[in-house]
């Protein structure tokens, strides 16, 4: 079992794994405003999300920001792939950010 550290500049590529991985997904937010990292779920059934949680970089400081953190499992053999984005909950407009990774479970 391996566990793979991704962020923002993993965004666009593609990665190879085993079942039994891993993805450990770091994500910068500044939660006060509203803005955060949601997981969007691709129906394949190869990525389980396993945990979700958010750090704050300097606790007790207004407006500091963090980051959002995910932790998947490669739960079987296939492609998936992994998509997050970052927008207001309340609102109806684009994401302000997207992340997007093609993920091949062998």
């Amino acid at each position: 079992m391996t566990t793979i550290k991704l962020d923002i500049h993993s965004s666009g590529g593609a990665i190879t794994v085993a079942p039994g991985d891993r993805l450990d997904l770091h994500l910068e937010e500044t939660a006060s405003t509203g803005f955060r990292w949601y997981i969007e779920d691709d129906d394949s059934g190869v990525l389980m999300l396993e945990k979700e949680s958010s750090t704050l970089l300097h606790p007790g400081v207004a407006g500091a920001g963090g980051t959002r953190d995910f932790v998947l499992a490669v739960a079987k053999q296939g492609q998936a792939t992994l998509r997050a984005s970052k927008y207001r909950s309340w609102e109806k407009q684009p994401p302000q950010e997207t992340f997007q990774l093609t993920v091949t479970a062998k």
